[in-house]
């Protein structure tokens, strides 16, 4: 499960989609009514457009998701989630290897050369045709 935050969509993008969304909705109303709404509408999203508060939210996201990348990146640093809970970890990726290594070598488990999939459909059909017949 990854965390519930998302960056603010551009701008544009932002709009376009709302009034896509919006006329979708007003098609289901009352005919008599749609024309009513559509003006209602149309007077939200120029308000909307016309004020610059979603715009720079979404400069302001992106600018420091792009700083965070920039620290994880020079400081060799990596976003894990944590064991059994839904929370994030920053941890440094040297460390994280040599977790997994580790946990990987005291659980037994070995890497795969190739994937096993053509194995177990092959002995999934064998089973299956014994049971049927």
């Amino acid at each position: 499960m990854s965390p519930n935050y998302a960056i603010e969509k551009e701008r544009k993008r932002y709009i376009n989609e709302l009034i896509v969304d919006t006329e979708n909705v007003i098609r289901q109303l009352d005919p008599k009514l749609q024309t009513a709404y559509r003006h209602l509408a149309a007077k939200q999203i120029k308000h909307i457009t016309t004020t610059n508060r979603h715009n720079i939210l979404h400069k302001t996201q992106k600018y420091s998701t792009n700083q965070l990348k920039n620290i994880l990146k020079d400081n060799n640093l990596t976003i894990v989630k944590a064991d059994k809970t839904k929370a994030i970890v920053i941890i440094n990726k040297e460390k994280l290897k040599i977790k997994v290594n580790k946990l990987t070598i005291e659980s037994h488990m070995e890497q795969l050369t190739k994937t096993p999939r053509k194995h177990f459909k092959n002995k999934f059909m064998k089973q299956s045709k014994n049971a049927i017949g």
